[in-house]
């Protein structure tokens, strides 16, 4: 107990027998002489629990993973509780719920970030996910405040590590999901480092979505084995859908979408027909685009003009953004911007060029801006928030209206 204050290590605790959502918690103090420990939780325990409440708390300390039995006695500050401190710790073993692995053909990646200052933001492709966490491939390490890459180093990642963010993108049938994490494991071999982190928090909606994506892989699974110990397998795709003939065998793999052809801008999802008011409302819309000259801006402009912008100018760098918002009357200023990240810098981190652009954006006189994107960048999600984002091979133009809050 005195090494899990010690490392600040969060853990979870549930009322014991309920099915509520657990609860991330650090324990902050004990007290021995009173048999009792004050722990700091993420969110507020309800204010009618009665005390003598029975906690369930699991926690993982010194290359094992424990439980316990807590005893409620009451609030000790702000967002810290009383308990009695437990007689007896069981040793439960370090795997807890199966895990399931995923390929790197699936795409499936994940982005996490730290609560400290200046802050640091990883990504990488997903190994495996279970209930009680993932693990995950180390490809990229960010600072938070300007964008820029650090070196890849185990150094950097303490056992215990709070993540207040981890940010899963691209689940089968679940585009995202987030949760609250702590560093469980840290590996490194033959150069590539595996971090494994285990959920300390993940909200009922999202866990429940979780259990779904869970239930479909061991389903997959089962089916898989079960097919596998036929003989003569072999494999039938057929698009969009998983079918077995006979002895068949189908790889248990979603397909992959096809990818654009090079030089395309993707956007096959966008061709459906916009309504009669979205029509009227984007053929009124005074857009800028601004992108460097070439024939990439070309097509995006062509793009856009196809889809029924028709009121679009054109600018080649970010000092003529700030020119055209501060334009008298204010009825000939854009009434929204669409900036192409590749101006924020070629620095050859694509969240560091997002921070270019975030400063610049406060000197274009409240400006409304999407920022446009060429590839579909995992680490890009750890600096959306200020700036809005689209992709070229998403549905960016949706992406335009809704910041334009265009109807119809």
């Amino acid at each position: 107990m005195e090494d899990l204050q010690r490392t600040g290590a969060e853990f979870l605790i549930q009322v014991a027998g309920a099915q509520t959502t657990p609860y991330a918690a650090v324990l902050v103090a004990i007290d021995a002489e009173q048999g009792q420990c004050v722990l700091k939780l993420v969110r507020p325990l309800p204010h009618e629990l009665a005390e003598g409440a029975k906690f369930r708390a699991v926690f993982g300390i010194l290359g094992d993973r424990f439980e316990c039995g807590l005893v409620f006695r009451g609030r000790a500050d702000y967002l810290q509780y009383r308990f009695d401190a437990p007689e007896r710790l069981k040793k439960i073993g370090r795997r807890k719920y199966k895990r399931y692995p995923f390929r790197p053909r699936e795409k499936v990646f994940v982005v996490a970030q730290d609560g400290t200052l200046p802050g640091m933001g990883i990504a990488g492709p997903l190994i495996n996910l279970s209930m009680g966490g993932l693990a995950m491939r180390l490809d990229r390490i960010v600072r938070l405040d300007d964008g820029l890459r650090l070196q890849p180093n185990t150094a950097l990642f303490d056992r215990g590590k709070v993540f207040p963010m981890l940010y899963i993108q691209d689940l089968p049938g679940l585009p995202s999901l987030r949760a609250r994490g702590v560093l469980a494991h840290v590996a490194e071999r033959g150069g590539e480092i595996t971090l494994a982190f285990e959920f300390t928090q993940i909200e009922e909606a999202d866990a429940r979505a979780l259990g779904e994506v869970i239930g479909f892989r061991e389903n997959l699974t089962g089916a898989s084995r079960s097919l596998g110990a036929g003989s003569g397998a072999h494999r039938v795709t057929q698009s969009g859908a998983h079918r077995l003939e006979g002895r068949a065998e189908e790889e248990m793999e979603a397909p992959l979408p096809p990818e654009a052809e090079e030089g395309e801008v993707g956007l096959e999802a966008e061709r459906v027909e916009a309504g009669p008011l979205r029509r009227l409302a984007r053929r009124t819309l005074r857009l800028g685009l601004a992108m460097v000259p070439g024939e990439r801006r070309e097509r995006v402009a062509a793009h856009l003009r196809e889809n029924g912008f028709g009121r679009l100018e054109l600018f080649d760098h970010l000092k003529a953004i700030r020119t055209a918002s501060l334009r008298e009357p204010a009825d000939r200023r854009p009434s929204l911007m669409l900036v192409d990240l590749a101006l924020g810098g070629s620095v050859g981190e694509p969240l560091a060029a997002l921070r270019v652009l975030e400063r610049e954006l406060a000197e274009w006189n409240g400006l409304p801006v999407l920022v446009l994107c060429e590839d579909d960048d995992p680490a890009l999600l750890l600096g959306s928030g200020s700036i809005p984002l689209g992709c070229e091979s998403h549905d960016w133009l949706g992406s335009l209206d809704k910041q334009a809050q265009l109807a119809g």
